[in-house]
């Protein structure tokens, strides 16, 4: 027995290895803690550029339709619409002229001849005079009034639809880009925090 206790010294531990493991350890969970807080914030600017994205396409659209709806030069305006739309940036863009009472949209397989149901979206933003979006999980739909600067008139409403990418797919890429950065930072930091956990407590 006594020979047990003479040898359960050697076996634990001492006080300076415990000292750097605990500092490691320390520098271990605040790494876990970063990249838990900077994946949160990555993915709430993901989210928001989606947002600024739409809402600048809508704001060129708007910008487009202008002349064309002045004009009623609906087929070029169809045109460009259906250009938008196979950049593959948006799933559908549209203009509502509310004087001839058509939407002019980026779908090939319709018309602006075709008799469509008005938007919900679109609907209010004409009703109310000011931007209206809604958003979901899996897309972001904003509509903002077309206007003539020149006399500040209501000329109709452009509307874009855009996919918002999945928050899976989102969360893996955030998480192996940070979980990326914070490994290289091991590396280089881990051995240095080894180094002066050891030159502090070699005294002890």
């Amino acid at each position: 027995m006594s020979k047990i206790v003479e040898l359960l010294p050697s076996w634990l531990p001492s006080l300076r290895t415990r000292f750097v493991l605990l500092v490691a350890g320390l520098f271990v969970a605040l790494s876990l803690v970063m990249i838990m807080v900077a994946s949160y914030l990555d993915l709430r600017d993901e989210e928001q550029r989606v947002v600024s994205d739409a809402r600048a396409i809508v704001a060129t659209v708007s910008r487009l339709a202008v002349p064309h709806l002045s004009n009623h030069h609906y087929l070029i305006l169809e045109q460009e619409l259906e250009s938008i739309a196979a950049s593959g940036v948006v799933e559908l863009a549209q203009v509502l002229d509310p004087a001839r009472a058509l939407t002019v949209d980026s779908d090939p397989e319709t018309s602006y001849f075709d008799e469509q149901d008005m938007h919900p979206l679109v609907k209010l933003a004409y009703e109310t005079g000011v931007e209206q979006i809604r958003q979901d999980q899996d897309r972001v739909e904003i509509a903002l009034p077309v206007r003539d600067m020149k006399n500040d008139s209501l000329l109709g409403v452009a509307m874009v639809s855009m996919q918002r990418p999945s928050i899976d797919g989102m969360l893996v890429s955030i998480w192996a880009r940070n979980l990326v950065i914070t490994l290289v930072l091991l590396v280089f930091c881990v051995p240095l925090t080894f180094h002066f956990a050891t030159n502090f407590v070699r005294p002890i």
